[in-house]
């Protein structure tokens, strides 16, 4: 998880280094930065009271992020 981490600030920071910064449209801020923290939040609980994700809990993450990206391509 650290490399992964790494690798996206590594690539997000050298892009806006290189190509001057980068323009964020509305959708960012009102549909996928409220995705990912709520997403976010989800795993912290499966993973804080849980510990295990079993079949019901990854059907469901699965149904989540289809709709996630059902809602990112129409909107």
């Amino acid at each position: 998880m650290g490399s992964n981490i790494f690798n996206i600030f590594l690539v997000a920071g050298g892009a806006g280094v290189i190509g001057g910064g980068f323009i964020l449209s509305p959708k960012e801020y009102i549909f996928h930065a409220p995705a990912v923290l709520l997403f976010s939040v989800m795993l912290l609980a499966i993973f804080f009271f849980g510990r295990r994700i079993g079949r019901a809990k990854g059907v469901f993450l699965l149904l989540c992020y289809f709709a996630y990206i059902a809602l990112a391509f129409l909107l």
